[in-house]
């Protein structure tokens, strides 16, 4: 379930359960890679670039949101 706000006449969208529901098979796909399943980590990593279009998230979101520099 989605969350809209109205901020300053702009609608705002609450993702953060997609995005924590993405992040998860984003760490599972670094997995796959850093054991080098490239062919898995290929088609999971599709999988997810096609569920972040439903969600209007993208990998760079993904990619800030598993930065723990933040």
């Amino acid at each position: 379930m989605l969350l809209s706000m109205q901020h300053e006449g702009q609608s705002m969208t609450n993702s953060t359960p997609n995005l924590i529901a993405w992040l998860a098979e984003y760490r599972k796909y670094l997995i796959l890679v850093a054991d080098g399943a490239n062919d898995e980590a290929a088609l999971l990593k599709q999988e997810i670039e096609e569920g972040l279009n439903w969600v209007e998230l993208s990998w760079a979101d993904l990619e800030f949101a598993n930065d723990s520099d933040q």
